[in-house]
């Protein structure tokens, strides 16, 4: 376990007032999100007094009260809340989620990095063939047109293209041209 101080003062460096032991990060029992910045809200753990008693750093999740970001769970900012009128206390933030605010491009979807950080990245998407509006495209890397029963489907292939490196081989086209253009 980790060992803490609690400064007596910021002036004498090395001097604790009192001292305790942090859970370690991998332990079961803190079943808390882990907070921007330690020490976030600590929730004892363990028997008192015992070897096994620690505490847990933890966040507040997302939609609870906050004054400052470090307060909040890894992957939310304390941020102004949607409803005031409904807030419960309004000289305090919520947290909320960094995706609900980081606006990707089409055809990514947000997910938040190691750090807890929103980065945009390509997804795969559930298609359905209910929807057939056929979509065109060409095929630069065997010269030939394909075609998809939708939107969908297209997205979804030169996503996995993308992720080996062939991203710009097709290229959307309009069915009915490219139908003139292969007849003659």
């Amino acid at each position: 376990m980790k060992l803490f101080c609690v400064l007596a003062s910021l002036l004498v460096v090395g001097q604790c007032s009192s001292s305790f032991d942090l859970c370690e990060d991998n332990d079961p029992r803190c079943t808390c999100l882990r907070p921007n910045k330690l020490l976030g809200t600590l929730r004892p753990v363990g028997e008192a007094n015992s070897d096994s008693f620690c505490y847990c750093p933890c966040g507040q999740a997302r939609g609870e009260l906050c004054s400052t970001t470090e307060e909040c769970a890894v992957g939310t900012y304390c941020g102004a809340p949607i409803h005031f009128e409904t807030h419960a206390d309004k000289t305090k933030g919520v947290c909320r989620d960094r995706c609900s605010d980081h606006h990707c491009p089409e055809f990514t979807i947000c997910k938040l990095n190691t750090t807890g950080y929103p980065v945009c990245e390509a997804s795969t998407f559930t298609c359905t063939r209910n929807v057939n509006v056929q979509v065109c495209a060409f095929d630069h890397l065997v010269e030939e047109i394909k075609y998809f029963p939708n939107m969908c489907y297209l997205v979804n292939e030169i996503f996995e293209r993308t992720s080996v490196g062939n991203g710009d081989s097709l290229e959307r086209r309009d069915c009915q041209t490219m139908a003139v253009i292969h007849s003659h």
